[in-house]
């Protein structure tokens, strides 16, 4: 859950921005009281509101829209992306 989403504010805002917020939220019943409550409780901490605004500097959606998640249809596939994945299919270990 991102705070920020939840109350529909910026980083780095006052307090008082914060609790204006909240009572927008909770008119707008976009969330729930207990989403919007832990999101105040997030940012009105100051130790959780730093870590949540470090954490929402990186824009970790955007890079999870440019991965590939498909999965291979045959484990030939994986193995002709490896550099000479030949001498990996064919690695044995002797004790």
């Amino acid at each position: 859950m991102n705070p920020y989403e939840v109350l529909n504010i910026e980083q780095g805002v006052t307090k008082q921005d914060i609790l204006r917020a909240v009572t927008l939220a909770m008119r707008e019943r976009k969330y729930s009281s207990r989403e919007i409550a832990l999101a105040q409780k997030t940012l009105m901490a100051s130790v959780s509101n730093a870590s949540e605004e470090f954490i929402r500097f990186i824009d970790v959606k955007s890079l999870l829209d440019q991965l590939d998640m498909t999965l291979p249809e045959t484990k030939d596939e994986v193995f002709s992306e490896i550099p000479d994945a030949d001498a990996l299919k064919y690695l044995s270990i002797s004790v």
